[in-house]
């Protein structure tokens, strides 16, 4: 998935596919994984949207805070 923001009304949207293989409808377990994931995404970047918002950050200085990952164990 990938975030994206419409210029117009400058909003962040969250988009992500769903390949559904042939079926018509995705089965529980899809919908599942994709909430996990989206859930997942926006928490890992929500400091990102908070830096550029309220911290005054341009949005490249933001990214590049919110793709560190860390390495280790506290």
């Amino acid at each position: 998935g990938h975030f994206d923001v419409f210029t117009e009304e400058a909003v962040p949207t969250y988009r992500h596919a769903l390949l559904l293989g042939g079926q018509d409808f995705p089965h529980d377990e899809q919908l599942a994984d994709l909430l996990d994931i989206t859930i997942s995404e926006c928490e890992r970047f929500y400091p990102a949207f908070q830096y550029v918002i309220w911290g005054g950050k341009t949005p490249e200085e933001a990214v590049k805070a919110a793709i560190i990952d860390p390495v280790g164990e506290a």
